[in-house]
């Protein structure tokens, strides 16, 4: 089945050109907004698979509009940005996925690919949590964590994350505890 997005782009040639790339990558990008609000708006309605998020948007930036979606209902969201570097900024929003501008769509699609594995993990890891804040809270340990051992050992996200989850279980510890001491280590 196609993956339904909205694309949140206030450049009309910009969202023009990555809608029509998009579609022919196979996504269904089911509507273009231009501000935050129209984000926030359609995303309620629609409730895609994803969201691709310019950070530069009128009303509201993209990094605002990624922390309420997130607080509100968790969403597999992947910001783009030609403004510098951002990563960490969006991580901490909750964002699954970053991609500089200028940018080829194939590593778009490839990110957005990435994002969704790594929303699935959230969907996964945060499922116990009372409450989407909380959840962000698990997800922003738990990611930060995979991200430094799978720089620190060499590996790809996926064996960084299977062995957070055998330290949780051989120490006996949560896995966003053994996330904070590995962060922490």
């Amino acid at each position: 089945m196609p993956v339904s997005m909205i694309l949140a782009e206030d450049n009309i040639l910009t969202s023009m050109i990555l809608r029509t790339e998009l579609e022919k990558s196979g996504y269904t990008v089911s509507a273009v907004a231009r501000s935050g609000p129209e984000v926030i708006g359609k995303w309620r309605s629609m409730q895609p698979d994803v969201v691709v998020l310019d950070v530069m948007l009128p009303e509201t930036d993209g990094l605002k509009v990624t922390r309420a979606m997130m607080e509100e209902r968790p969403t597999c969201v992947v910001i783009i940005t030609g403004m510098g570097d951002y990563q960490q900024h969006a991580d901490d929003a909750g964002a699954m996925g970053y991609v500089e501008k200028p940018f080829e769509v194939e590593q778009l699609a490839a990110e957005i690919e990435r994002a969704r594995t790594r929303f699935d993990w959230f969907n996964t890891l945060c499922a116990s949590e009372q409450s989407p804040e909380a959840a962000l809270d698990t997800w922003r340990s738990v990611f930060r964590a995979v991200k430094q051992l799978a720089s620190k050992e060499h590996v790809p996200e996926t064996e960084a994350l299977h062995r957070l989850q055998q330290t949780a279980v051989e120490q006996q510890l949560s896995l966003r505890e053994a996330a904070e001491r590995e962060a922490g280590a």
